[in-house]
């Protein structure tokens, strides 16, 4: 497993995203391999890193650096999904644009991964908005005819959890909008559906919301109270949801949701309700311990008339179809999760060289280097669970109780991690100076967002057999 890893994370995500980097490689002197690219990568990583940290003092503001063009930005970086390759282009070995479709992550994603490893700040709403206008988002897990990648979901869980190693909040927008906003299209949808909606979200010019979860429902997302009346050519809803991502932005252009229809409470069905229907509001944002730059939000639904032709999928097989979604999502979660307790690791290696205690090395001491020897150790522990769980999925394999296994290892050992990484830094990791302090904020919502520690034990023990009570 340890070498099968290691192969899916220096070369699947060039292959599965179809990425033609390759023949840019060898535009400038390389063979069209990483490895033989990789030394120059690092030395420029280092020397942009070192460009970020002398242009921030002189007055730069962060968002002033987002929004400069390729063209301008004296550099680009380039994040792979590779775990140990945040690699940079200088302008002057740049030839025209960057790689295209480097395992699409373009521009504006590159440099804010550029100044929040340099500065270590988080992203902001303003470049997440940027981030979907550079066209990053979705491609991933889409396939080509709809305006995707073709890559599958292996590739897109490298990518959120290159992401998450960095902010939380970019890597669970690009979870949530891929997982939980494009798949139910692509699933459960009509090809006329899959036509009209997924281009746009495949392009990162619109995103969209999944709306299951109501208030005083959590855990029993079976527990229903919105519905759906069919009059005539339309069907008329009325409930409201909670906690629903990327439901409140403005590129926010539609949300798919689960509603009880023809008056029974065990016929649920999907529908998909367009940004600005009349009856149809969104809330305002929830103030948030964690994920700051992540859009969470309320709809409320007051006789919202859409057409027939909006239901999403089958009648009555709504709330199947909707788990059926949660159970990929848990493998992507456990991804986001291991890039936070990668960052962990990151900062802590970089902490103990750097901090001095009794005139020596703070990581020379035990009491510190064994506690990131076991984060490093859970990062690799929980990266092969997700592997393992992407790869059934991908072969076709039963996967379910693998993605909660993946899920409940990694999303508590993530809390785990950002509590020691804060006990390593001291007070400093109790700031938000550093990066461990917003990875302490961001570790908790990974134990509950789609589907609680609790809820996953629940799954394994049902999927071994055991009596249910």
């Amino acid at each position: 497993m340890a070498e099968t890893a290691q192969t899916i994370r220096k070369y699947t995500f060039l292959q599965a995203m179809r990425c033609p980097a390759m023949g840019w490689f060898a535009q400038q002197g390389f063979e069209s391999t990483p490895d033989e690219a990789s030394q120059f990568w690092i030395d420029e990583g280092n020397r942009v890193h070192d460009l970020a940290r002398s242009l921030w003092p002189q007055g730069h503001s962060l968002e002033g650096w987002f929004s400069k063009s390729l063209a301008e930005t004296p550099a680009v970086i380039l994040v792979c999904g590779l775990r140990d390759w945040p690699f940079a282009v200088p302008a002057e070995k740049r030839v025209g644009q960057a790689p295209p479709n480097y395992g699409a992550i373009y521009p504006c994603v590159q440099n804010m991964l550029l100044a929040c490893r340099a500065l270590g700040l988080g992203a902001t709403l303003t470049t997440m908005h940027q981030m979907f206008e550079a066209e990053l988002h979705e491609r991933f897990a889409i396939p080509e005819e709809y305006g995707g990648s073709g890559g599958d979901y292996l590739s897109l869980c490298l990518a959120i959890e290159e992401l998450g190693r960095v902010d939380q909040s970019v890597g669970i927008t690009l979870e949530a909008g891929v997982g939980l906003g494009a798949q139910p299209i692509y699933k459960f949808g009509t090809e006329q559906q899959r036509k009209e909606l997924l281009p746009q979200l495949a392009e990162g010019k619109k995103l969209a919301g999944f709306g299951l979860t109501e208030p005083g429902g959590g855990s029993d997302a079976g527990g229903l109270r919105t519905t759906a009346r069919r009059d005539g050519d339309h069907w008329v809803i009325n409930g409201s949801k909670q906690f629903i991502t990327n439901a409140g932005t403005d590129i926010s252009e539609f949300v798919t949701i689960t509603a009880v229809t023809n008056d029974d409470p065990r016929e649920v069905t999907n529908f998909v309700v367009p940004t600005g229907t009349p009856g149809y509001t969104v809330g305002n944002g929830y103030r948030k311990v964690g994920w700051h730059a992540s859009d969470t939000r309320d709809l409320y639904f007051e006789d919202v008339r859409i057409p027939a032709e909006n239901q999403l999928g089958e009648t009555g097989r709504g709330f199947a179809n909707f788990l059926n979604i949660l159970d990929e999502g848990r493998i992507a979660i456990s991804a986001l999760a291991v890039g936070l307790i990668q960052g962990c690791v990151d900062e802590c290696v970089r902490y103990a060289h750097e901090r001095e205690a009794f005139g020596k090395p703070i990581g020379s001491y035990q009491a510190v280097a064994f506690k990131i020897a076991d984060l490093e150790a859970m990062a690799e522990v929980a990266r092969n669970q997700y592997y393992y769980a992407a790869w059934l999925l991908q072969e076709g394999k039963p996967f379910k109780k693998q993605a909660s296994i993946a899920k409940l290892m990694s999303t508590e050992y993530a809390v785990t991690a950002a509590r020691e990484a804060c006990q390593i830094f001291g007070g400093y990791g109790f700031t938000t100076e550093y990066p461990v302090g917003r990875f302490y904020q961001d570790a908790k919502i990974l134990e509950i967002g789609e589907g609680t520690s609790e809820v996953q034990r629940m799954l394994i023990a049902r999927a071994l057999g055991l009596p249910r009570g």
